[in-house]
């Protein structure tokens, strides 16, 4: 991160409410990379994969982050984690039926989020007030754009940052939806608690494309 972003970020920070925390980001990376013909997080921008790059912006803020694999990546977290594989702010779950989809992904993370046993977690992944969901393939994505959804928390509500009127991520879901996405299946993500709960959702206009923006294939040369 460079020194004008840490100083910005510092000073957000700063603003942000106490009620904002504690928060978990859950980062999505159990995707199998169909269109993109090999392993995606592995993909460098200047030296740095995209699943580090995504876990850099929470993990900045002070905001633990739950990182959701497939079962087959045991054998490779320190080649797509680097050296955040020692982070104790960093937790690993493995969802087994990931390669069912994007909402069996995050229906495995709300369960672990949302279960009693407590003490068998590191005390920053215990009773999260709420979830910051994050794409390990969205690199784009602003520090301030956090910040900013982070600042607008409110409980028994979902934040949902948009730009030029298009949902994009993170979203930051309260933990009464917790439940609720802990049932999700398919490739759909969390669409379908978005759209039959609109009376709880803040939409958050942000100056910032990087939230809806992804890399599904490989840039072209």
């Amino acid at each position: 991160m460079s020194v004008q972003n840490s100083k910005i970020f510092a000073r957000m920070t700063k603003e942000m409410s106490d009620v904002a925390t504690p928060v978990v980001a859950i980062i999505l990376a159990a995707g199998a990379s169909r269109r993109f013909g090999s392993d995606k997080r592995l993909y460098a921008i200047d030296g740095v994969n995209l699943l580090q790059r995504c876990l850099a912006k929470p993990l900045a803020m002070n905001i633990p982050a739950l990182v959701v694999l497939r079962p087959s990546d045991r054998h490779s977290i320190k080649e797509l984690l680097g050296h955040y594989s020692e982070d104790p702010n960093v937790e690993l779950l493995f969802a087994n039926d990931a390669e069912q989809g994007m909402g069996h992904s995050l229906a495995c993370a709300a369960h672990y989020l949302n279960g009693n046993d407590h003490q068998q977690r590191r005390s920053c992944f215990r009773e999260p007030v709420a979830a910051l969901v994050l794409l390990a393939d969205m690199p784009w994505i602003k520090l301030e754009s956090i910040a900013k959804i982070m600042d607008a928390y409110s409980a028994n509500k979902i934040v949902v940052p948009t730009c030029n009127s298009h949902w994009g991520h993170p979203i930051l879901f309260s933990r009464r939806w917790f439940g609720d996405l802990a049932q999700l299946a398919g490739d759909r993500g969390a669409k379908s608690v978005l759209k039959t709960n609109g009376g709880a959702l803040i939409e958050l206009e942000v100056s910032d494309e990087g939230i809806f923006r992804d890399i599904d294939e490989p840039p072209s040369s």
